[in-house]
């Protein structure tokens, strides 16, 4: 930070003291702090989206440690996308994660003890907030809840009777025990937020080195 201030008042010096231009190098040295503290003072937590592809890469990580989705016997992994047809937040949230998910070619490697047991394929498919029953359709083991769904009850209430985990993009959605797992920014970095609560209710279980890089709510 000192080098950007030295080279700063080198920029305005010419030959001599007397050809500076004081108000103009004042006004450009506050821009510059400006500019550059932003890049050094912390940023608190959701100042910033996660974009929906590092949301994809996070949570199927965190899921390769998930020991029920482990122990199922799918040979591919589905992700129900709920989605909030009325709302554009919630379709492009929608949008992106499904093309994010589904451009994942290599799927989920699942460890057990830090030892790899398989890789299986995964695939993320758009279900109707108002068409729940569309899940029957799919053997769907996961949810993922976009942004800007009024109603949650009914999407809870299917995650526990099913043994579904629910994965979402938003925080407060696991703050609130309607989701388990999200991520945020946090310090400009993203996290993941787990709500443990929710997890034993939805019948899944997150190995313990996921744990500990998370925010736990429980």
């Amino acid at each position: 930070f000192q080098l950007v201030l030295v080279l700063i008042f080198q920029s305005f010096w010419v030959n001599n003291m007397k050809r500076i231009n004081f108000k103009k190098a004042g006004r450009y040295i506050i821009t510059v702090i400006a500019i550059v503290s932003t890049f050094y003072l912390p940023v608190k937590a959701s100042d910033f989206d996660v974009p929906e592809e590092l949301q994809a890469t996070i949570l199927l990580k965190a899921l390769s440690f998930d020991s029920i989705v482990i122990g199922g016997n799918q040979k591919v992994v589905y992700i129900g996308v709920i989605v909030n047809p009325g709302s554009n937040r919630s379709v492009t949230n929608m949008e992106n994660f499904v093309s994010s998910v589904n451009s994942i070619k290599k799927g989920i490697t699942f460890f057990s003890k830090e030892t790899f047991l398989e890789t299986k394929p995964v695939k993320a498919i758009p279900i109707n907030l108002d068409s729940l029953s569309d899940l029957k359709k799919y053997d769907i083991s996961i949810l993922y809840l976009t942004e800007d769904l009024k109603t949650l009850s009914n999407v809870a209430k299917y995650a526990r009777d099913n043994k579904t985990l629910t994965l979402s993009s938003e925080p407060s959605y696991v703050r609130n025990g309607n989701a388990s797992v999200s991520v945020m920014t946090k310090y400009n970095r993203p996290i993941l937020v787990i709500n443990l609560k929710n997890i034993r209710l939805e019948g899944h279980e997150i190995g313990p080195q996921v744990l500990k890089h998370s925010e736990i709510i429980d």
